[in-house]
């Protein structure tokens, strides 16, 4: 299995993360689920232990959104610092099990990655666009760009006519 590391802070943007070795018997999709935790179920449906009033209820979606724009930066990170399918197929994981797919800057920033690595797949970067339920231009664009590098650029041709 394998353990994210990291050799700066996580505050960094610029930081490098790396999933390394790790002899314990936890699993690779463990050591990142800490990314993104849903909310809890009774906070979602407004059942939450305590009542909160506006400005406690406002704090929290605070805290939250700083965590959920961390956990994006750290996510961003790492995958640019993929350069092993293998790593990046824990995060596809990961973004899937954890609704993140459909974030913009995430699956852009993954395709991208996955797309135009030296060593591409053009048939499993076609099925994660596929997954994308509302594709931006970028993604687009990123498609077309990876097909117009490989030995068959007319799937590019097909992929604008869509």
């Amino acid at each position: 299995s394998y353990l994210l590391h990291s050799n700066r802070p996580l505050s960094n943007l610029n930081s490098h993360y790396h999933l390394s070795p790790r002899f314990a018997s936890a699993s690779a999709s463990a050591s990142i689920s800490h990314l993104h935790q849903p909310p809890s179920e009774a906070f979602h449906h407004g059942q939450s232990q305590q009542p909160l009033n506006k400005s406690t209820t406002t704090i929290h979606l605070q805290k939250q959104q700083e965590s959920t724009t961390q956990r994006e930066k750290t996510l961003i990170s790492l995958i640019k610092s993929c350069s092993q399918n293998t790593h990046l197929l824990q995060i596809h994981a990961h973004l899937v099990r954890t609704s993140l797919l459909q974030d913009p800057t995430l699956s852009l920033t993954f395709l991208s990655r996955v797309a135009l690595l030296p060593s591409r797949n053009l048939s499993y970067s076609r099925q994660f666009f596929s997954q994308i339920s509302k594709p931006s231009v970028y993604h687009y664009n990123t498609m077309i760009r990876a097909y117009s590098m490989s030995n068959s650029p007319e799937e590019g041709f097909k992929l604008y006519r869509e």
